[in-house]
């Protein structure tokens, strides 16, 4: 199309609009065909990756030493001590550090009550 403007073959401004209408339609469909060419080549890709991911697992399982299941359960058993070991000191927290923690560590006691307490002076009903 670039090629035909610089000819200057058309010459009247009618013939100039149709050349670019030409010229849009042309980039239109220019446009679309890469368009569709991404969407297949996409889904090309995604299979070609799934492919070869499952050749690079398959690779790796086959080059693992059998042992390393003990040392992965060894490190997880550890893992799991530890975070025991967080959850033991969060539950015994120092009662000094947390002001809230003195109600609460006097209830656990049974000294104190989660309802609202009455007055030293009230005097019970006689049943």
């Amino acid at each position: 199309m670039d090629r035909l403007e610089r000819l200057e073959f058309f010459e009247s401004e009618t013939e100039k609009g149709w050349l670019r209408i030409l010229k849009t339609r042309v980039d239109y469909l220019r446009a679309e065909t890469n368009s569709h060419l991404v969407y297949h080549l996409q889904e090309y890709e995604q299979g070609e990756a799934a492919r070869l991911d499952r050749i690079n697992r398959n690779w790796d399982k086959a080059r693992d030493d059998p042992d390393d299941v003990f040392f992965k359960a060894r490190d997880r058993r550890e893992e799991i001590k530890q975070e025991i070991e967080a959850f033991q000191k969060a539950l015994t927290r120092d009662p000094q550090r947390d002001p809230g923690s003195k109600e609460r560590s006097a209830r656990q006691q049974g000294r104190g009550r989660s309802v609202k307490q009455r007055p030293k002076d009230h005097k019970k009903r006689p049943t």
